[in-house]
This record gives structure tokens, C-alpha cells and sequence, in this order.
């Protein structure tokens, strides 16, 4: 066949099929026309174009346009007729992927719409066989699961979510299917500890006058209990008797509140995501009922608990903006900005959150006679002006501790000294033996100290005796550590051992000269006048830059000889 005879039989077809391209161009149109329609939630306008595109017959057009269709009516809460134009669609001879999409839309609608899980069900199995390379069969699988939560059958339930997990452990739903994991324990546990039903008590009247005691001061009384239990920390009796609470007056005014202390039960028993999932549920039940009133403390403790549990600030980023646009009347307003400014220092954006704690300083007020308080001390920190931590160095080694240091540090700043600690000790437990490990132990035992609580300020100083003697921290706590008992605890002895023991091995630490003053003191305070005076002078001689040496020359020194002196004239009056 010659190029010419073969160009011509070419050009003949596209004559034939010009019309049909034609025909689907200007379908496309129409279908982008209903597409812009639909995102102006213009629906019924939308469906009138996709009937005339299911009548005109174009196609392959028609099985988008029914598809689409349904999704109209879907929006519009038309539920029966929507699955109506899916189901006309899947019967539909020729095979085509919107079939797929309005089986699983169909599925879907029964199931979470129309409250009808076993159509719902054999529809998903349905999808399962006939669609198995399906590009949503993650989607159908978590959807399944949902509708055996939704049966209560939460023991098939979880096992199907634990399946999920394991086939798409990297999928975008995995916090989501174990946040229903975890609703799965729950009501499995709350069904375990539910009594036994028993047959219904023979009612005896009562006699006349008798206090007949009703729900609401048996729901009350209940849950005094509780909160005297959450109030002195026995956090797994309390979860017991909130959980008890919900299970047996669910109409309770207490409900939500119950649910809010459930979440912190599990928070300070260190089950965060149960906790997540607990305020979570408060949140999403709170959308479109204003008359929620601890969506905003959920939001709030979601939040911190991702900055402090986690060490993750852009999440707890998220949750303070959601409270701050979505509830502007919140009394936890102040508080959600104030984090936020903690969250922008700590990721280095020191403009946005001075801008914040300036505002605070508006209207908040401090003795000027005062030491700087937390707010005063993290604008300074915004300008780059005075450093209430050590500058830290950070090693390949210890780098995964960083976000705990960071976030530590920023507390520490604040004066927020148990959250600072909660974040020292998770460094240390993340990178144990490093450099990182010493630097957060001795700033975990400086948050002990300013929470008054010595003991345990020593048992942090403590291993820098012999686990972390060679850090570069060690003299540095050590020195805090004869502080302490020295002053607090009243131990002199002890003290004195301790700057003893840094004189020894860092005699050019940078806490050496300081350590040598106050063995100096103790010598004075104890009156041994003649070792004070050769303590201060080797002061002197050794370190000569010291900051203290000038002082020790001046003062320390004259009031030392003035004193040997006095005590020299006593002791001859005497002998006398």
C-alpha cells in the first residue's frame, strides 16, 4: 500500500470520527461546568447537567455523570434516591472504574447514613471480589471496620483494625485505626467489668417521709468520689470510677467532664494515646454543638501533651490555633496564645513569639523590686538577651534528645519547672551515657531544686560522682549538689566534701574557683579563721581571674585577719 493510499484511508477515518471528539470535547465542558456547580454547592443546578448529560447518552461521559449525580444527591441528604443512581449504574453492562467508586459510595451511605450495617457489609464484601486492585481498597477495609464498631461488635471490630494495621502499616489512617483500637479496649473492659444482670429487686414501700434518693444525687455523689480520688493522684482508681460513671448514668451532666478526667487518668499514667483519643472524641462531638463545653480544655491538653509527651511542636501548634480561631470566647485563650509563644521560641521564631508575651505583658503585671518572672525572662529570650540555661552543645550521638532538651529548655525559661523537669528526664531516658544525657540530668536536678524538692535534686547530681565524671556538666553539678546541702539540708560536712572532690579532678573547671570560695566560707562560718584565710589567698594565687578575687582581696580577706585577730585577743583575755 502506497504512503499516499495509507495517508488517505487515515484521513477518511478521522472525517468519521471527528464528530464523536467533537462531541466529547464539548461533554467535558458541560462536566467541568456541573464540576464548578458542585463547589459552589449549587447541587440541584448540577444535577439538571448531569441528567442531560445521562439523556444525551454521550458515552463514556454517562457513568461519571450518574456517579456524580448521586454525589449531588448525597450532599442533599436524599440518601434512597442516591443509592438509587449508584445501584443503576453498577447493573450497567460495560465495565467502567466509576462502578468501583459508587459500590463503595453505596456501602458507605448505608452503613454511616442510613444506619443499615448488613447491606453495608455484603456490599463492601461485594467491592472486595470484584475490585481487588482497587486503588481504594485501604479505604473499604478501614470502612468495614468501622461498621463492626458501629454493630458494637468491637471485638471483631479490633481484630479487623489490628489486620489493617499490619497490611498498610504506612498508611495515612494508621493514628486513627489505633485511636479505635484503643475505644475497642475500652468498651471491651467496661463490658468485662459490667456486673451480671440480676432480676429485678421486689420493691418494699417505703414509709412515709423517707428520703427517696433519685439519679442525679447518685451521679453526683459518684462523682465527688472521683474527683477526691483525681485530686491526690490515685489516677487509676479514678479512671475506674469516671469510667463507672459514664457506664451508668450516660445522660449525666457530668458525662463530658467524666470523659475530659478520663483523658488525664490516662495522661498521668502515661497512656497518652488513650488520652488523645479520649479528648478527641470530646472535640469531634463539640462540631456543631456550642453547647460543649470542654472542647476548648481538649484541645488545650491535646496540645500540650504533644508538646511535652510527644515533643512535637507543630503538632501541638495546630491544636492551640484551632482553639484560638475556632472558640474566641474561650476563658483558655490567654493560656493557648501563651503556649503558642513557648511553641514559636522553641522553633526559633523569636519575633512571633515576643509579639505574644509582650501582649501578655500588657495585662499582667510585676513587682519591678522583684527577680525577672517566667514572662520576663522569655521576652529577654526573644531579643537574645540574657540566657537562663547553659549553652549546650549537641553530639551525633545525642541529637535524638534534642527536641526534649529544646522543649526543656524553653520551660525552663518560662519557669515552668515540673514541665521542664518532664522533659530533662525523657531526654535522659532516650540517649543514656551521652553528653546530652549529663546536660539534661543536671538541668532536671536545677527544676528539682526551684520546686523545693532537694532529695531529689541529689539523686540527679548524684551519678556525676562516677557514671558522668567525665562530662563536661560534672563540676557544675556537683557544685549545685554542696549547695543544696549546704544550705537546704543544713549538712556542711557533706558540702564540703563535695567542693573538695572538684577541686581534685577539675582544678581548671570553670566551677573550680567557686567550689575553693565556699570551702573558704565554711571555714569561716566555722570560726577556723587560720584555714579560711589560707583558702582565700590560694584563691588568689591560683585563679587569679576569678570573678571572685577581686572581692576575696577587698572584703573576704580583711574581714578574715580582722576576725583571727578578735579571736586571738579572747582567747589571751582568757588566759589571763
Amino acid at each position: 500500500m502506497s504512503m499516499r493510499k495509507s495517508f488517505l484511508i487515515l484521513a477518511a477515518i478521522s472525517l468519521l470520527l471527528l464528530p464523536h471528539i467533537v462531541k466529547a470535547s464539548v461533554t467535558n465542558n458541560i462536566l467541568a461546568d456541573a464540576a464548578q456547580l458542585v463547589q459552589e454547592q449549587k447541587y440541584v443546578e448540577a444535577i439538571r447537567v448531569y441528567d442531560t448529560t445521562i439523556k444525551s447518552g454521550a458515552g463514556a461521559a454517562v457513568p461519571e455523570a450518574k456517579y456524580r449525580k448521586g454525589l449531588c444527591l448525597k450532599a442533599q441528604k436524599q440518601y434512597p434516591t442516591a443509592v438509587a443512581c449508584w445501584e443503576d449504574l453498577i447493573k450497567t453492562g460495560f465495565a467502567n472504574h466509576y462502578q468501583e467508586d459508587a459500590m463503595l459510595e453505596m456501602a458507605k451511605t448505608y452503613a454511616f447514613d442510613l444506619n443499615q450495617p448488613e447491606p453495608a457489609l455484603k456490599l463492601y464484601e461485594r467491592f472486595f471480589k470484584k475490585f481487588p486492585a482497587s486503588a481504594r481498597l485501604m479505604e473499604a477495609r478501614y470502612q468495614e471496620c468501622g461498621v463492626y464498631y458501629q454493630q458494637d461488635k468491637h471485638e471483631q471490630a479490633k481484630a479487623r483494625f489490628e489486620q489493617f494495621l499490619k497490611k498498610y502499616p504506612d498508611s495515612y489512617l494508621t493514628v486513627e485505626v489505633r485511636k479505635m483500637i484503643i475505644l475497642c479496649d475500652d468498651k471491651l473492659a467496661s463490658a468485662a467489668e459490667s456486673p451480671e444482670p440480676k432480676q429485678p429487686p421486689i420493691v418494699i414501700p417505703r414509709s412515709s417521709g423517707s428520703p427517696i434518693e433519685d439519679l442525679t444525687a447518685k451521679s453526683s455523689r459518684a462523682f465527688n468520689k472521683a474527683e477526691e480520688l483525681f485530686k491526690v493522684g490515685q489516677y487509676e482508681n479514678a479512671l475506674k470510677a469516671y469510667q463507672n460513671i459514664r457506664r451508668s448514668f450516660p445522660s449525666s451532666a457530668k458525662d463530658e467532664l467524666s470523659l475530659f478526667r478520663i483523658g488525664q487518668c490516662y495522661a498521668n499514667l502515661g497512656q497518652d494515646d488513650k488520652a488523645i483519643a479520649m479528648w478527641d472524641e470530646i472535640v469531634t462531638k463539640s462540631r456543631g454543638n456550642s453547647e460543649n463545653e470542654y472542647a476548648d480544655d481538649s484541645l488545650l491538653a491535646m496540645g500540650d501533651l504533644y508538646m511535652q509527651a510527644y515533643g512535637k511542636p507543630e503538632k501541638a501548634l495546630e491544636y492551640y490555633q484551632i482553639l484560638i480561631k475556632t472558640m474566641p470566647k474561650s476563658k483558655l485563650i490567654p493560656q493557648a496564645e501563651h503556649q503558642l509563644g513557648l511553641v514559636y521560641l522553641y522553633q526559633g521564631k523569636m519575633n512571633e513569639a515576643r509579639v505574644i508575651f509582650e501582649k501578655e505583658r500588657k495585662v499582667t503585671t510585676q513587682d519591678t523590686n522583684a527577680p525577672p518572672d517566667g514572662l520576663t525572662r522569655l521576652i529577654e529570650a526573644c531579643k537574645g538577651g540574657h540566657r537562663y540555661v547553659p549553652d549546650s552543645q549537641e553530639t551525633a550521638q545525642g541529637r535524638q534528645a534534642g527536641t526534649q532538651i529544646r522543649q526543656g529548655d524553653v520551660y525552663f525559661t518560662a519557669k515552668e519547672y515540673e514541665k521542664a523537669k518532664k522533659a530533662y528526664e525523657q531526654a535522659v531516658r532516650l540517649v543514656p551515657g551521652t553528653e546530652e544525657a549529663a546536660y539534661a540530668l543536671m538541668q532536671a536536678g536545677r527544676c528539682c531544686n526551684q520546686l523545693g524538692q532537694f532529695q531529689k535534686a541529689l539523686h540527679c547530681y548524684e551519678p556525676f560522682l562516677k557514671q558522668y565524671q567525665n562530662s563536661s556538666w560534672a563540676d557544675d553539678a556537683l557544685l549545685r549538689a554542696g549547695v543544696i546541702w549546704v544550705g537546704p539540708l543544713n549538712d556542711r560536712k557533706s558540702g564540703a566534701k563535695l567542693y573538695q572532690t572538684i577541686l581534685e579532678r577539675y582544678p581548671k573547671g570553670s566551677e573550680a574557683d567557686r567550689a575553693l570560695l565556699n570551702l573558704a566560707l565554711l571555714s569561716y562560718w566555722g570560726k577556723d579563721f587560720s584555714k579560711a584565710q589560707k583558702l582565700f589567698q590560694r584563691l588568689i594565687e591560683n585563679y587569679p581571674d576569678s570573678r571572685y578575687a577581686p572581692y576575696v582581696m577587698k572584703s573576704y580577706l580583711m574581714e578574715t585577719e580582722i576576725a583571727m585577730e578578735n579571736q586571738k585577743a579572747k582567747q589571751e583575755v582568757k588566759r589571763q
